[in-house]
């Protein structure tokens, strides 16, 4: 009962906090949502799928051989050293928590068993890119695919899409697969900066870092999560903020 009461709680300070009308989240000075996100989890969405925190759940043996997700334990993979991401225990373009260093030379990933995931989906992801096309999550290349073109995001689950943002330095991502009404976002949780119909392929398997018919990431990743269904202004905005302060990266509007 007590949780239950927590949780009211926040969401009631969330609903202050976010003013879909007024299109405004609370921010501090440096631009990082505070308030409603106090004590958020990506947990609490009634719909996610996959939660890969950052810092927990990882195996390592040369590199990060094993990451399980916090929700459904799913387990996602690498057993070659080589093709391993490499662990950034405390890296300072992430607010000092660890990030995972992804290399497309050596066909660095992560994958997962079969999940079957179907549109509408929602991804977020927490990273940044070094070379101008690479997959941060994709499904052997073939479904909702969210990659960068030019470093700028782009989407793809049968047809390209590329928006207008550069995710070169440290962003969180989020995409939203849903046909013809899919949506991409870089640092807002509001302004979209895809739009756009990219497909409507299920994603089987979701493979962190590429590795199917598209390219290999090559930057660094630091949490993933899988919603399923179109994530609304709501959660998006308390995503943000909580992935915001947790990073320290700057999010606006």
């Amino acid at each position: 009962m007590k949780r239950l009461v927590t949780i009211a709680l926040a969401l009631t300070l969330a609903l202050f906090a976010f003013s879909a009308s007024a299109g405004s989240w609370s921010y501090n000075s440096s631009g990082r949502g505070k308030g409603a996100w106090q004590g958020f989890s990506p947990t609490w969405n009634p719909n996610a799928l996959v939660y890969l925190k950052d810092g927990t759940g990882i195996t390592t043996a040369t590199g990060v051989s094993q990451w399980t997700d916090q929700i459904k334990q799913n387990a996602f993979t690498q057993a070659t050293g080589a093709k391993q991401p490499t662990v950034n225990a405390s890296d300072s373009t992430f607010g000092g928590m660890p990030s995972y260093s992804y290399l497309a030379a050596s066909s660095q990933n992560l994958k997962s068993g079969t999940l079957n995931i179907a549109q509408p989906a929602t991804y977020y992801v927490v990273g940044q890119t070094s070379i101008a096309a690479g997959n941060f999550i994709d499904s052997g290349g073939t479904a909702q695919v969210t990659w960068t073109q030019s470093s700028n995001l782009a989407m793809y689950s049968g047809t390209t899409v590329t928006g207008s943002a550069a995710v070169s330095s440290p962003r969180i991502i989020c995409s939203v697969f849903n046909g013809a009404s899919s949506l991409g976002y870089v640092s807002s949780p509001t302004v979209a900066v895809l739009t756009g119909n990219p497909g409507s392929q299920t994603e089987a398997s979701m493979w962190i870092g590429g590795g199917g018919a598209g390219p290999f990431h090559t930057g660094k990743i630091a949490e993933v999560v899988a919603i399923s269904g179109a994530d609304n202004a709501y959660w998006r905005s308390l995503m943000f903020a909580y992935e915001g302060n947790r990073f320290k990266i700057a999010i606006s509007p």
